[in-house]
């Protein structure tokens, strides 16, 4: 079958929406016991939403405000499916349909179940769910060079005498503007210090909308890098995976985003970080064993950090100018 053909979609009905840090759909068509299609499409990636009124909405994974126009899809039965290798795009017969860009940096969204492909659509074209991720297959292809971005902002990391593995991802996300992040993990939670730092930079918007800057809510390098550092955190402190990490997510995250909007609460306290030799405010909020931390370097970027068994005010940050030294992409968000 031919992975970007993805007709077999067409007469399945949205049976069920999922919201936590993602988007989730399950695709049926079928009676009981004898589905055609019974299959998860799980997006990570802003959405280009137009409604059955034909109104358009910037629809984000992970951002509740965003959320409310895709409940309109339930129940409703996909009429055309396609993906032509950059863009994912799904009609809906209430006339309504969506759309999900597959961007440079990020997993932008994954189809799996029975009686369809199993798909992740990644930053390195489709591969087979079953199999490893495209990050994995760029790290096994012998071409470093295909794993360094071209980066406009500085990369911040921890110097080379730092021991334990290296390994960078990146991702993109839409907080209102496009930010992009690197981020550089640093040691090994299995020999207990793990540190990952992440520089988190506004980008051009994904989804272009009204340059009047005074529409809409704008968020700065040092917001983004806050909620981050958050979600990290809760990557730490996670249960293994199933039911129990699901009912942690739907328990914490909203506890997370309210905390990244309230600078002035006791759970946060003050430290610093050395950044290029000087010392830099940082705001730590602690959970568990582990720590997330935020640095406003100005209004274009901030570093994100979280991790355990080391203090923030340990660290020293220092420019990363060689990626290739950190040569395994980061499993986690993207």
């Amino acid at each position: 079958m031919d992975p970007y053909d993805l007709s077999v979609l067409v007469g399945s009905q949205v049976r069920r929406i999922n919201f936590d840090y993602r988007i989730s759909l399950l695709l049926v068509d079928g009676a009981q016991l004898h589905e055609r299609v019974n299959a998860d499409l799980v997006i990570e990636a802003a959405i280009a939403f137009r409604d059955a009124e034909g109104t358009e909405h910037e629809v984000r994974p992970g951002v509740t405000a965003s959320l409310a126009p895709m409940l309109g899809l339930l129940q409703c039965r996909v009429t055309a499916a396609t993906f032509d290798g950059r863009e994912l795009a799904v009609a809906l017969d209430d006339g309504s349909r969506f759309s999900v860009f597959t961007g440079e940096r990020y997993e932008a969204w994954d189809l799996q179940g029975f009686g369809v492909p199993n798909l992740i659509a990644g930053p390195w074209g489709l591969s087979d769910g079953a199999k490893a991720t495209g990050g994995d297959d760029l790290a096994r292809s012998g071409d470093p060079e295909a794993a360094l971005p071209a980066l406009d902002f500085p990369v911040y990391g921890l110097p080379p005498a730092f021991s334990g593995r290296r390994a960078m991802g990146l991702w993109d996300r839409m907080m209102g503007e496009q930010f992009v992040g690197v981020l550089l993990d640093h040691g090994d939670a299995e020999h207990g210090v793990l540190v990952t730092v992440g520089t988190i930079a506004k980008s051009s918007p994904l989804l272009r909308g009204s340059d009047d800057l005074g529409e809409g809510v704008r968020v700065t390098g040092f917001e983004a890098a806050l909620s981050q550092a958050l979600f990290g955190l809760l990557q730490l402190e996670m249960p293994p995976q199933g039911e129990e990490r699901s009912a942690y997510l739907r328990e914490k995250l909203p506890e997370m985003d309210q905390l990244a909007l309230d600078l002035e609460s006791p759970e946060w306290e003050r430290s610093s970080v050395r950044v290029e030799g000087a010392e830099r405010e940082a705001h730590v909020h602690r959970l568990g064993r582990s720590w997330a931390a935020a640095v406003d370097l100005d209004g274009r970027v901030g570093l994100a950090l979280w991790g355990l068994g080391i203090e923030p005010s340990q660290l020293e940050l220092v420019p990363i100018d060689e990626l290739d030294a950190y040569p395994v992409p980061v499993v986690g968000e993207k």
